[in-house]
């Protein structure tokens, strides 16, 4: 398990009890790492600069009495942002008939990025997929959930 998948595991929890979902953790660095964190209202409002401040100091306890990070560490806390990342299925569903850029870990029809308007979550042969339309509504994909390496919304049109 990596140190982000650590960090969210234990704060997770505690951020949902207080009305936040953890969209995406991740630590870069040595010595000294970042972790920066990606939270948004459950309820569905915009995040404030106040919510990212009560979630800073609440996860800033739990990463200290926990003691995942052996050395002093710089903690972002913020909202995902317009180009919001998508990082579980719930997020491809919530965001279906919106624009999204999909960058795949291994090649799917011969590419690995994709720009289309998402479509559903599937489930094609016991597995997740993800179908998109690119070009304009002229190309249906179907994107395995598995290999997604890295998705968020995008702001341009397709």
């Amino acid at each position: 398990m990596s140190v982000s998948d650590k960090v969210e595991s234990i704060i997770s929890e505690s951020l949902q009890a207080r009305g936040y979902e953890v969209v995406r953790v991740g630590v870069s660095g040595r010595g000294n790492p970042t972790v920066e964190v990606l939270i948004e209202r459950l309820d569905g409002c915009a995040t404030a600069v106040s919510d990212c401040a009560l979630a800073s100091r609440v996860i800033s306890a739990l990463l200290d009495v926990e003691n995942i990070i052996n050395s002093s560490y710089k903690l972002n806390v913020s909202s995902p942002g317009i180009e919001r990342p998508l990082t579980r299925l719930e997020h491809f569903v919530r965001f279906a008939g919106k624009c999204a850029t999909v960058e795949m870990a291994f090649p799917a029809l011969n590419r690995r990025k994709f720009t289309g308007t998402i479509v559903a979550v599937k489930s094609l042969r016991n597995m997740p997929h993800i179908l998109m339309t690119l070009k304009a509504g002229q190309e249906m994909v179907e994107l395995p959930f598995i290999n997604i390496k890295r998705a968020k919304l995008n702001t341009d049109k397709v």
